[in-house]
């Protein structure tokens, strides 16, 4: 999977247009302000030259914070020209979490129930009142 926190333009609640092309990372770092959205575009690429079903699912978010993925299946056909797919992945820290507070999570994608990729994410908060 790469990542970017490269700028985007919402179009709407279920579409983003993609202002840069991520970079593939394992390990993603990041500082939040409580209750503000901080988000990233994850290109998803199918491992096989098959038809593949790639599924998204985020581990271990800790209370308090909240992250929302804009695809958790994603069907890719072998005619598909790219293979790939652009996820937006959203975490907002809670409003009552104090500084210095960090939330470690990974976004994890699988086919045929085979890890494909993984990506950990470390974000903290910063100007809590």
């Amino acid at each position: 999977m790469g990542v970017s926190h490269a700028a985007f333009h919402e179009l709407h609640a279920g579409t983003f247009e993609v202002l840069a092309r991520p970079e593939r990372v394992t390990r993603v770092f990041e500082a939040a302000a409580p209750g503000e959205p901080v988000a990233w575009v994850a290109t998803v690429t199918s491992p096989s030259v098959e038809d593949a079903l790639l599924q998204l699912a985020v581990q271990d978010v800790p209370d308090g914070w909240r992250v929302v993925l804009s695809e958790v299946e994603i069907p890719i056909g072998r005619d598909d020209a790219s293979r790939s797919v652009d996820v937006l992945i959203t975490v907002v820290p809670g409003e009552d979490l104090p500084d210095g507070a960090v939330a470690q999570f990974a976004v994890t994608c699988s086919c045929d129930e085979t890890v494909a990729g993984r990506v950990f994410f470390d974000v903290s908060v910063v100007g809590s009142p």
